[in-house]
């Protein structure tokens, strides 16, 4: 367990995204929806720094990643003493000297970086596809992108924005990149690198955002083989009409594994909790007398605790968890049974990054990583954001010393 800890603005939320961002954009298209559609909403696209770059060790991988916004690609020649440091400093040199290869390579191609960059700018005057000429344009783009060498992972954020159940994954496609043309709203550009497993074995994937859909276009190739899967938490997903129900289709259809177990523990902050039931499209809690309550009249707190063991439920491993924040909207007696939740993911055998502001929460994870038996595997970072926007540990502790020096973290935190 890694645990990042830091008060707001401290770059907590920017880590967890860059490595949603990153372990997306190379796992296999299915797992993928979920990873990077919902780290996107964890923080928008356009507030995301310059240069995201540094590595992720996902079982015995290690990858590395370069995530850079295409608009500022353009002023790259003239910041290329930033980037470098930047970059060199989060990815070592050797790694570093590849990646920047590579951008430069892509600042060349100003056909596509212009015109990515020309979409940025005219969104907020009118539709793209209203714009015969960039329309033209980017079909060209996607045309040339996907041929043998690359291919297209769509992604509706919006919940149920998008079935797949009877719909062909071109046609899919095909609605997914018309909403993002059509869209009004802020439409992003950005590219991302990645080498993994220690040799120049590189990869390339473009990112395009608006605010409910993503497309993600990348190199086809090789995808490593152990990567777990991505789940990802954030408070605001409690009230995204449709995730409760997508889990619960996914907790179905994996069969109901941990379903006893889930509920016992959910038992232990909703006593009245018996099982859950689908309803038309919502999905509700029954009760120990048989009524029906549907999760989206539940209190906040309690819709925290039901996404999180749902999750749990669902935690066949490998599964690396992203959760920012779990304890927000959770009353202080629930907060054990949220570090009860996180400590059975890692006790079964997968991995969590978790970023919270809470020093009692902290001390509940820790001690229960302790009963667990994975403290010696626990780490805590002390976030912050320094020069040129980089999110760094201020400082580190492993899970005994962390555990050793609550009053001290606390007292830091605080400040």
């Amino acid at each position: 367990m890694t645990v990042l800890l830091g008060p707001n603005a401290s770059g907590k939320t920017i880590a967890l995204e860059s490595i949603g961002y990153l372990v997306s954009s190379i796992l296999p298209s299915k797992e993928s929806v979920l990873g990077l559609s919902l780290t996107k909403t964890l923080r928008p696209t356009r507030v995301i720094p310059n240069v995201v770059a540094g590595f992720a060790e996902l079982n015995t991988m290690t990858i590395t990643i370069l995530y850079a916004k295409l608009r500022d690609v353009l002023t790259f020649k003239a910041e290329k003493d930033v980037f470098e440091i930047i970059v060199k400093d989060a990815v070592g040199v050797e790694k570093s000297s590849l990646l920047l290869q590579e951008l430069e390579k892509d600042f060349n191609r100003k056909e596509v970086v212009l015109f990515l960059d020309t979409i940025s700018h005219t969104k907020r005057r009118e539709p793209v596809i209203e714009n015969e000429t960039i329309y033209g344009k980017f079909t060209d783009l996607i045309e040339s992108l996907v041929g043998d060498n690359f291919e297209i992972s769509a992604i509706g954020l919006g919940p149920n924005e998008y079935s797949t159940e009877d719909t062909s994954r071109e046609e899919l496609i095909r609605k997914v990149l018309r909403r993002l043309l059509c869209s009004r709203r802020c439409v992003s550009a950005s590219i991302l690198y990645y080498v993994y497993n220690g040799d120049s074995c590189l990869n390339r994937a473009l990112v395009l955002n608006d605010s409910r859909v993503t497309v993600l276009v990348r190199k086809k190739g090789h995808h490593p083989e152990g990567l777990p899967r991505l789940s990802v938490f954030h408070p605001s997903f409690i009230y995204w009409r449709g995730l409760f129900e997508n889990l619960y289709k996914i907790y179905v259809k994996e069969g109901f594994e941990n379903e006893e177990e889930s509920l016992a523990l959910l038992r232990e902050y909703i006593s009245w909790v018996k099982g859950y039931e689908l309803i038309g499209k919502v999905l509700h809690l029954r009760s120990k007398d048989g009524k029906r309550i549907p999760v989206y009249e539940l209190s906040d707190g309690q819709r925290v605790a039901v996404f999180l063991s749902l999750l749990y439920a669902i935690s066949r491993p490998p599964v690396l968890f992203l959760l920012d924040t779990p304890e927000a909207f959770v009353h202080p007696d629930g907060l054990p049974l949220v570090a009860e939740l996180i400590a059975r993911y890692i006790a079964n055998g997968n991995q969590v990054v978790v970023a919270t502001q809470s020093i009692e929460f902290l001390e509940e994870l820790l001690n229960k990583a302790k009963q667990y038996s994975t403290l010696s595997d626990t780490i805590v970072h002390r976030m912050e954001i320094g020069g040129q926007g980089k999110a760094y540990p201020k400082a580190t502790w492993d899970g005994e010393t962390a555990l050793g020096s609550i009053d001290e973290l606390g007292a830091d935190l605080r400040r």
